[in-house]
């Protein structure tokens, strides 16, 4: 995906302290796509996504950690959302809310990084 050098460019240079891995995992599949993983610090992924068709996820999986996820995505399957088509998977897959993410690709991966880096702060703090 044309995104992908430049996303991998910005978490390198501005969340190496957070990411310990970083890999483009490319589909099989001749209708799927390729995707980022991410593996942060505490063992945790994120997998961005980026379609050619303008759909795009940014996914946090912390179920196997603390039973968590976060995601945003703009796959149109929320209506009731006043951000329809984007919205926010706050800690589980049933709960969602609007997003307000940026629909450029480099400052909505800047923006979810910062949530992230945000989020993991408050647990070592506990």
């Amino acid at each position: 995906m044309k995104f992908y050098n430049e996303i991998q460019a910005i978490i390198i240079s501005e969340f190496r302290e957070t990411v310990k891995e970083i890999e483009v995992i490319r589909s099989r599949s001749s209708f799927g796509s390729s995707k980022i993983r991410c593996i942060l610090n505490d063992n945790s992924f994120i997998d961005i996504f980026f379609s050619d068709s303008g759909k795009y996820s940014f996914h946090w999986e912390r179920r196997f950690i603390n039973g968590l996820i976060f995601r945003e995505d703009n796959a149109p399957d929320h209506p009731e959302i006043r951000s329809f088509p984007k919205h926010f998977h706050e800690e589980s897959d049933d709960n969602i809310v609007s997003s307000s993410i940026p629909d450029n690709h480099i400052e909505a991966t800047r923006r979810f990084f910062n949530f992230v880096k945000s989020k993991l702060s408050e647990i070592e703090s506990k």
